[in-house]
């Protein structure tokens, strides 16, 4: 959509194939080979082949922006924080840590310091890249069997309604203004605006907190807070900074 020259394919999370047992063995595959297909696999090929352009209206106005040359901010405009607070890892043996409440759940204080099964860790700003993709498996090693929190504030002058727009790799629970949203307990690639949940947003700041846990393979997820259009709602911003 945006580039002079090239055409683009791009897919993140979604398997187009299905191996058995007996496969995983012969060609060395993984457990997130053995995913169901997608559903709509053949209407992704039906895509390719009519050489199709799928985007939204926010984004075919950040395209016309690039193919003129002018400043495009992918995060703000989508409603993504340009920025989290991370801390981690944590233990995820077996899938127990998804419903253990490790010591972020019952406190946030962005200067302690915990012990975890890689040692005593703390929070750590991370800058959130241009597709918005939060890569966990590349911050922590190993990321099997681990799980993180990211944490960051919310500031709205009034009461809005919108809705979180999510992806993750794997299992992830959310809390705003340390009210628990979301929770989902599931093996998946991370797959921008893959769940959507409705919120309301009292006027002032509130803290978020977002658990992501992974069993094997990538780690990582998406998180944008937006209005009915897709976009972000206008007065609402993100910081990780207490004032």
């Amino acid at each position: 959509m945006a580039c002079d020259r090239y055409v683009w394919i791009y897919c993140h999370g979604s398997t187009f194939w299905e191996l058995d047992e007996e496969e995983i063995q012969r060609y060395g595959g993984s457990k997130s080979d053995a995913l169901p297909v997608v559903d709509n696999l053949e209407e992704y090929i039906e895509v390719l082949r009519r050489g199709q352009v799928l985007a939204d209206p926010g984004m075919l106005d950040l395209v016309s922006r690039i193919r003129s040359r002018r400043w495009v901010d992918f995060l703000t405009e989508r409603g993504s924080p340009g920025q989290w607070n991370l801390v981690g890892p944590f233990s995820n043996e077996d899938g127990k840590g998804f419903d253990h409440s490790y010591a972020p759940e019952e406190e946030i204080d962005l200067d302690a310091t915990y012990q975890s099964d890689g040692g005593e860790v703390g929070w750590q700003v991370v800058d959130v890249p241009s597709t918005g993709h939060v890569n966990l498996s590349q911050m922590f090693r190993p990321p099997h069997y681990r799980l993180a929190y990211a944490h960051c504030f919310i500031d709205t002058e009034e009461p809005v309604i919108g809705k979180i727009l999510l992806g993750s790799d794997d299992g992830v629970k959310i809390w705003i203004d340390n009210e628990l949203v979301y929770e989902l307990d599931a093996v998946r690639g991370a797959e921008p605006d893959d769940d959507s949940v409705p919120v309301e947003l009292r006027g002032g700041r509130l803290p978020v907190l977002v658990k992501v846990c992974n069993y094997v393979g990538g780690w990582g997820f998406y998180f944008r807070i937006v209005g009915d259009d897709g976009m972000a709602i206008p007065g609402v911003k993100f910081s990780v900074t207490r004032s």
